[in-house]
């Protein structure tokens, strides 16, 4: 094989590399629960889970507080110097790598959504839904 052949495949194994790590930052920081991307609760479902709080034995309880103070934490490690929660960058280098890793390794439209991408974010990124097979 030659020296240009084994050096455009490094230049492709390189470049997959770079397109992972990008999609995989973002998945990552929609997994903690940055609240930017999280799915919005209804009236329902808040005062379900409020009823669910108040009506909690003190074993339960206590969960739930240690769960606030461990989500404040983790909230606290979200944000950036102004107070907002950032992943601005990380959005970024997503919306330059998705369509290339996504079309290269075979993930759809509704896989990306069903791990917390939202539409709008692929439109960015130039994918679009397309029924499944087509």
């Amino acid at each position: 094989m030659s020296e240009r052949t084994e050096e455009a495949k490094a230049q492709r194994r390189e470049q997959r590399r770079v397109q992972a790590r990008a999609v995989g930052a973002y998945l990552e920081a929609i997994e903690a629960g940055t609240p930017m991307v999280k799915r919005k609760r209804t009236p329902d479902r808040i005062r379900m889970r409020l009823d669910e709080l108040e009506s909690a034995d003190v074993l339960t309880a206590l969960v739930i507080v240690q769960e606030r103070i461990d989500l404040r934490e983790e909230l606290g490690g979200l944000q950036d110097k102004t107070g907002e929660h950032s992943i601005a960058a990380e959005e970024a280098a997503f919306v330059e790598h998705a369509k290339a890793y996504g079309d290269s390794v075979g993930v759809t439209y509704a896989a990306w959504r069903e791990l917390g991408v939202s539409s709008k974010l692929l439109r960015r990124a130039g994918i679009d839904w397309t029924p499944h097979g087509t």
